[in-house]
């Protein structure tokens, strides 16, 4: 999840796939042209306050229906009275079948800006795309007794309906990996200690989604809120920094797990079922945070309840779990009573077929005392 403002290195965060009713594979309706044909795609952008966007650089992807990180197929420029237009060959926007391929046109933020995309299918040669403006959200945080609160302006003003859904997502650096949640709505509640004391800005996306294969959906991007260290924390403390990290089955130990860094979510190097920290002394715990698991099964149908979290002071007794979710992957937070431990242990429930397959960090804290 991550975004630079310039076309070679771009890395626009769009979800831009909601209501396609047909396979990717097979395509949308068909196309009311040849491969031969031209395909002309204009519209105009505005900012949030409804001014012409002046001078922007506009993209077109074609054929990435999720999350995509990679430089456009096309790009143009606003004029001055923020209006665009791309002429480009049918070939392009079909298939062999002459279905048509999904196509997503935005703007190109610079630095931390607004984005505001379209995604549809191009039915005819020339497409005519509503007024697509920008919108900034106004974002506000406050962290109080150990929670960070999260307050948006809702997209309603600038799309005249509610959005579907909300996403929310934090960085470290320049990173994007430090935290997300979907189906949020502003007033958003966090425990502040997930992110570390290393938050260096927030922001959230709207969606809105077609009611059939001919619409458009939109998908808006805030601009971001930025700061040295937005959401501290001094109720926790990190334990875990540069500590080891272990995976069932594999000997060695996970430096990247531990190290701080949130610039990818890492493979293991085969499914395991458990990652264990080791603390190298026995600690007080009270708290533990997954970012971005990513899991697998051996087979269905899945015998998945939950994630539990152990803590023992040494790994041939662990006793009951501490704590444990029914989330199935993704960014989790454990809390409970302060216990005395030195290893502390993340897997399935008890005869669950899930496994773990890749994360970005792996953290355990202590009550700050």
């Amino acid at each position: 999840m991550r975004f630079e403002a310039t076309t070679k290195t771009l890395a626009v965060l769009v979800t831009a796939a909601f209501g396609l009713s047909t396979v990717f594979c097979c395509g949308g309706p068909e196309a009311a042209y040849g491969p031969d044909d031209k395909v002309t795609i204009k519209g105009r952008f505005l900012d949030e306050t409804g001014r012409a966007l002046k001078g922007r650089e506009i993209a077109v992807w074609i054929d990435n229906i999720e999350l995509f990180f990679f430089v456009p197929d096309f790009t143009t420029s606003s004029d001055s009275k923020g209006y665009f237009s791309i002429t480009e060959q049918g070939k392009h926007f079909i298939w062999g079948s002459g279905r048509t391929k999904y196509t997503t046109v935005a703007n190109i933020s610079s630095n931390d800006g607004p984005v505001t995309s379209m995604g549809f299918y191009p039915i005819e040669a020339i497409i005519e795309l509503p007024e697509a403006r920008l919108w900034s959200a106004k974002l506000n945080e406050r962290v109080k007794r150990g929670k960070a609160t999260f307050e948006w302006n809702t997209v309603d003003y600038i799309t005249g309906q509610p959005a579907d859904e909300y996403e929310f997502e934090a960085r470290c650096d320049s990173d994007w990996y430090l935290w997300y949640e979907d189906e949020v709505e502003s007033g958003l509640s966090l425990p502040a200690y997930i992110f570390q004391n290393r938050c260096t800005g927030w922001r959230v996306s709207a969606e809105l989604e077609s009611d059939d294969s001919y619409g458009i959906d939109w998908s808006y991007r805030s601009e971001t809120r930025i700061g040295k260290n937005l959401l501290p924390d001094k109720d926790y403390k990190l334990l875990s920094a540069g500590k080891p990290c272990y995976a069932e089955g594999q000997s060695t130990r996970i430096t990247s797990f531990t190290n701080l860094e949130w610039n990818d979510s890492r493979s293991l190097d085969s499914l395991t079922s458990w990652l264990m920290l080791d603390l190298e002394a026995v600690k007080e715990i009270s708290a533990v945070a997954v970012y971005d698991l990513g899991v697998a099964y051996y087979e269905s149908p899945y015998a998945f309840e939950s994630f539990q979290i152990f803590v023992a002071k040494d790994t041939s007794r662990w006793g009951e779990p501490v704590a444990q979710t029914s989330q199935e992957e993704g960014y989790m937070h454990f809390e409970f009573t302060p216990v005395k431990g030195r290893y502390v242990k993340l897997e399935g429930n008890p005869g669950s077929n899930v496994s773990l397959s890749s994360l970005v960090e792996f953290a355990a804290f202590g009550p700050a005392r």
